[in-house]
């Protein structure tokens, strides 16, 4: 009898110490990303450096040891971001790949701005990430150069993560051409 009542003392205290929040059982505060950049000075009213409506897309080449074959980006919709109280009508560009595979389950998200075509980050049914950093600067000098963050998406663990970090310091020139082929559709090429 004796053991049943301190059994019952030990179970009524593990049961009482469970249901009481310590703060042991809320979730930590999420890591701060890296400080933003410091917003660049560009002259107003420039031309937009990419086309982002909708339906717009790309043909390119792309190698990795998985996928050594011809992609197509297609800008699918546009998608309202707001970051640090600012909205942006970004267009969500999403990879599509040949051979009637499945369209992926994410698209990126990006944004002409004054300065040049910017990151805002990434949508998928798991994850969110929103994130302004400028990914070319347009106008740029030779020589000229800024840091910009990478944006990445992880199909395994179905999440964005900052991939890494770039300075870069070369710039080319763009222009659109017909090249035919695809749909008679002008082709983005360097």
């Amino acid at each position: 009898m004796k053991a049943n009542s301190h059994l019952f003392r030990i179970i009524s205290l593990c049961a009482f110490l469970s249901y009481c929040d310590h703060g042991m059982n809320t979730l930590p505060e999420p890591a701060p990303g890296p400080e933003p950049e410091p917003e660049l000075v560009c002259e107003p009213g420039q031309e937009e450096l990419m086309p982002l409506d909708v339906g717009t897309y790309w043909f390119y080449q792309a190698w990795t040891p998985s996928t050594p074959e011809t992609l197509k980006a297609e800008i699918t919709r546009k998608v309202p971001v707001i970051i640090d109280g600012v909205t942006y009508e970004a267009s969500a560009l999403t990879p599509l790949y040949p051979f009637n595979r499945a369209r992926p389950p994410f698209e990126f998200l990006y944004w002409n701005g004054p300065c040049g075509l910017y990151w805002l980050g990434g949508v998928s049914p798991t994850d969110t990430l929103f994130y302004k950093t400028l990914l070319f600067k347009y106008p740029a000098e030779v020589g000229e150069s800024w840091t910009t963050i990478r944006i990445n998406y992880d199909p395994v663990f179905c999440k964005f993560y900052f991939f890494d970090t770039l300075t870069v310091s070369l710039t080319r020139n763009y222009e659109m051409i017909d090249v035919g082929g695809h749909d008679n559709s002008p082709t983005f090429l360097p």
